[in-house]
């Protein structure tokens, strides 16, 4: 009995690690806005200076972010893609546990007007 007791305050005594997180408008921005994305970015639509982003929540951790670029008097707008995923963690020990993560995915072609 007094085992049992011991095992049932371990057990509640652990936090629990298999909470997903729910990414926000500013962690999406912040994905696209990193270096290699956004070179990505403008390299795709042939422009030289970043100009904003905007960031629309399209589902629960989805999102379309809108890129604005130019180059010259030309300004370019490109959408990208991102997603939590899921994926399997295994712990040390052992244990596994379901998690998600942010990933950039498609940059659509960059829409341009003079």
């Amino acid at each position: 009995m007094k085992s049992l007791l011991i095992a049932s305050l371990m057990v509640l005594s652990v936090p629990s690690f298999a909470k997903l997180a729910v990414y926000g408008n500013a962690d999406a921005a912040r994905a696209v806005l990193a270096p290699e994305v956004l070179s990505k970015v403008m390299d795709k639509a042939q422009t030289e200076t970043f100009l904003k982003v905007e960031v629309a929540n399209t589902k629960l951790n989805e999102f379309s972010v809108t890129v604005e670029t130019a180059k010259l008097d030309w300004r370019c707008e490109s959408v990208v893609k991102v997603k939590a995923v899921g994926e399997v963690v295994t712990l040390p020990g052992g244990g596994k546990i379901a998690t998600n993560k942010l990933v950039v995915g498609k940059i659509a072609e960059a829409k341009c007007v003079e």
